[in-house]
């Protein structure tokens, strides 16, 4: 069998194996399986050998449950605790999770103050409180309802993301790479992050820095331990590059960092737009016209 793991941004797989020993092949790539887990004793997520470890807290380390703050126990526990009732603030939790789900953002909200009123340390119920507050349009409380959450939680990438993304957003650019750049401090392999500072870089028009930090994604994303790694993610990066190389007026290049968004991602408008801009710059009016006309049908196709 095999279980999740609930480490931040964890890709790692749980297996568990009546195999005296564990499962063969799990044994044999330690890198994305791993035979010995803990379990929380309150709201039953598992994590693997890495993510059980203690990990800096405001005051020394954490070591609960990075959800809910739980005990963690061994994983031998996990179908006995099967027949325990949640504790209540784990029902909170999970009945906000639920309304959320459904759009229901103010009563998800009432539903996660429940949970984090139960228990302060509840992590992931202030970061369904901070998200709610996105979903109604209060920033100015998400905000703070993320800095709760990361004076509690420094090392949450989950959440330190999210309030990058709000700040950018908004416009806040400067302060969004700030966070984006504290994400990857954590977790430098975390290819979304990358790809998105690259993005608010060139938002900011700190060209030279979007240039690299895109060209990161793509030279980092080969590294088997890079996190968030797609054909969309790469295209996207590719795409911000060629945005990059525009504004330098390096124009070739953005040319054919175009043509790499169209090769590895889904079919987005946005990428024959930079080609066909590309090749207004360079004088090439009819490829210009049939990239306009790509761009069009993409459009088209997305319903836009």
């Amino acid at each position: 069998m095999l279980l999740y793991c609930g480490g931040y941004s964890c890709q790692r797989m749980i297996s568990v194996s009546a195999i005296p020993g564990g499962n063969p092949a799990a044994l044999k790539d330690p890198e994305h399986f791993s035979i010995t887990y803990v379990v929380c004793a309150d709201c039953r997520t598992t994590y693997c050998d890495r993510c059980m470890l203690a990990r800096p807290g405001p005051a020394g380390p954490l070591g609960g449950c990075r959800r809910c703050d739980g005990e963690l126990l061994d994983g031998s526990h996990r179908e006995s605790l099967a027949a325990r009732r949640y504790p209540e603030p784990v029902l909170r939790f999970n009945e906000g999770t639920e309304l959320a789900g459904e759009g229901r953002h103010q009563d998800a909200l009432a539903a996660f103050e429940r949970a984090v009123a139960e228990r302060a340390t509840y992590y992931a119920a202030h970061q369904g409180r901070a998200r709610a507050l996105v979903r109604l349009g209060r920033h100015d409380e998400s905000d703070a309802a993320y800095d709760t959450l990361l004076a509690l939680d420094p090392t949450n990438v989950s959440a330190i993301l999210e309030k990058a993304d709000g700040l950018s957003d908004r416009q806040q650019l400067d302060a969004a790479a700030a966070w984006f750049d504290r994400a990857l401090r954590l977790s430098p392999l975390h290819m979304v992050a990358l790809a998105r500072l690259a993005s608010v870089l060139n938002a900011s028009r700190r060209y030279e820095e979007a240039l690299d930090a895109a060209r990161r994604v793509s030279e980092l994303s080969r590294d088997t331990r890079a996190l968030g790694v797609t054909a969309g993610l790469l295209a996207y990066a590719s795409n911000v590059r060629a945005m990059a190389l525009l504004n330098l007026g390096r124009n070739e290049e953005a040319l054919a960092a175009a043509d790499e968004a169209i090769e590895s991602g889904p079919d987005i408008p946005l990428h024959y737009a930079m080609k066909a801009l590309a090749l207004e710059r360079l004088g090439r009016a009819a490829e210009a016209d049939l990239a306009r006309r790509l761009e069009a049908e993409a459009a088209a196709r997305a319903g836009r």
